[in-house]
């Protein structure tokens, strides 16, 4: 089950600086991410727009409790190596496979 989080009545505070437990701005996830997102843009808008958006987007997924449960989930995705079955945590391997008739 998703958790769902409270929305905001207004708009956050940028006032104050962010709490220490936060994720690190130069994360290399975090990094890594925003130039995947930002890479399309590259070139097509100016420089000072593609340096906002990704000042932005740093700030909202190291900051703000939506961007921060972005990152945990992307984080626990599993990387999918190619398709296929898999095994089942804790099964036992000696079951017998039903076919579809």
């Amino acid at each position: 089950m998703i958790p769902t989080l409270p929305v905001p009545t207004h708009p956050p505070s940028y006032d104050e600086p962010p709490p220490a437990d936060l994720i690190p701005a130069d994360d290399p996830f975090i990094q890594a991410q925003i130039a995947r997102a930002l890479n399309p843009l590259q070139g097509r808008v100016s420089a000072e727009v593609f340096d906002a958006m990704r000042a932005h987007l740093i700030l909202e997924l190291t900051t703000d409790p939506r961007g921060l449960l972005l990152v945990e989930r992307a984080r626990r995705a599993p990387r999918v190596e190619r398709s296929g079955t898999r095994a089942k945590p804790g099964a036992t391997g000696g079951g017998k496979k039903e076919q579809a008739g």
